[in-house]
């Protein structure tokens, strides 16, 4: 472990007892820290650090005011570690369900560097960053996804329940029944021969794609026709340039060496297309080469992006621009999520309308046949 005084552990401090067993041992995907426990377990850590306060100590303080139960016993199994005098890298590394690789990784480097309380923070900035975009993209789409709920709940209760019920009042009238209505009738009379078979059906279809998606061919697929797809593939490329940029800018920053660096990101994509040209990049460099001419061999990236790999590598200042290029792609992301989802109203508000209106007029119409023909 570095010998400064923010990375240093103090062994003194007594181990505490063993904590009981509980629930949430037994089934810790259920209590999995979130990303945010982690941004304020590490905000907090690099405040100890800071500080000049020990490892030791920092860690046990965390783990009696942590709120999540799994972190809580892991900080506790953490603090262990310490004592048993592994550097924090190891301890956190040891338990890989809370503390991804790249976390990890990126301690290591802090560690190495004596700069572990600086490194915390940049960990904790860029999780935090990634926590509030998803917040903000789930919100947007909270009232969207309402009105259609809502509006498909609606209709199903008119084609099922309320015009069914009125269909025999036209036949006993011998009411001519108009387009809109046959349309409806017809398929709430495919609904109720076969709903069961459709949705049935549909579970089968969604299970193979879920499943098909668990392959290597099948994610490939996938991950092409999501980059392929208008408005979302547009969208898709410009989360996966700024989440790369950013985690290279930021491993380059703590110290993590290129290669490595390369690596870690590779796994943090998200998708395979960009996985593969990334391990094309690594390749080529344990090779001899360098890494802004692999990079830039794929138009994966924008041009901005590759110039920019290209500027700071000669340079040697490749993580700051990195983190301009996230930076500027957060923006261009942040522009077209807004876009889209202003599109988004308009168009489920007309989308709306049309199934609405056409259900309506189906009751309504054969009931003005009906008065017709009563007079």
């Amino acid at each position: 472990m570095s010998s400064s005084p923010r990375t240093r552990a103090v062994h003194k401090t007594p181990a505490k007892k063993k904590e009981p067993f509980a629930l949430h041992r037994a089934l810790p995907s259920f209590f999995k820290p979130s990303a945010m426990d982690l941004v304020l377990f590490s905000r907090q850590l690099a405040v100890f650090l800071r500080a000049g306060v020990p490892l030791v100590p920092a860690v046990e303080a965390l783990a009696e005011q942590a709120s999540n139960p799994t972190l809580r016993d892991t900080l506790y199994l953490v603090r262990d570690d310490l004592i048993s005098g592994d550097p924090i890298s190891a301890a956190l590394g040891n338990r890989p369900a809370a503390f991804p690789r790249l976390y990890v990784d990126m301690v290591r480097a802090g560690e190495a560097t004596g700069r572990l309380d600086t490194v915390l923070t940049q960990v904790a900035d860029q999780m935090e960053r990634g926590a509030s975009a998803r917040r903000r993209l789930m919100a947007a789409m909270l009232y969207p996804a309402l009105v259609i709920l809502l509006a498909m709940l609606m209709v199903v209760v008119m084609v099922v329940f309320v015009l069914p019920s009125m269909a025999g009042l036209f036949r006993e009238f011998d009411t001519e029944l108009p387009l809109p209505t046959q349309v409806v009738l017809g398929v709430a009379a495919f609904a109720r021969d076969w709903g069961l078979a459709s949705i049935l059906g549909f579970i089968a279809f969604v299970v193979f794609c879920f499943l098909f998606a668990r392959t290597p061919r099948g994610r490939r697929v996938f991950d092409r026709v999501g980059l392929a797809l208008p408005v979302i593939g547009s969208i898709a490329r410009d989360a996966i340039v700024e989440r790369t940029t950013r985690t290279l800018g930021t491993l380059l920053a703590a110290g993590v060496p290129l290669v490595q660096a390369v690596e870690l990101v590779r796994d943090t994509t998200g998708n395979s297309v960009y996985r593969r040209h990334l391990d094309h990049v690594r390749t080529q460099m344990l090779q001899g080469e360098g890494f802004a001419e692999p990079f830039a061999s794929s138009k994966l990236f924008p041009p901005l992006v590759r110039q920019m790999a290209r500027v700071g590598e000669r340079t040697g200042t490749l993580d700051q621009f990195m983190r301009e290029a996230a930076d500027y792609y957060t923006q261009e992301l942040e522009l077209k999520l807004e876009t889209a989802l202003q599109l988004l109203e308009p168009a489920l508000t007309v989308i709306v309308a049309f199934m609405v209106g056409f259900v309506a007029l189906s009751v309504i119409m054969p009931i003005y046949s009906l008065i017709g023909n009563i007079k």
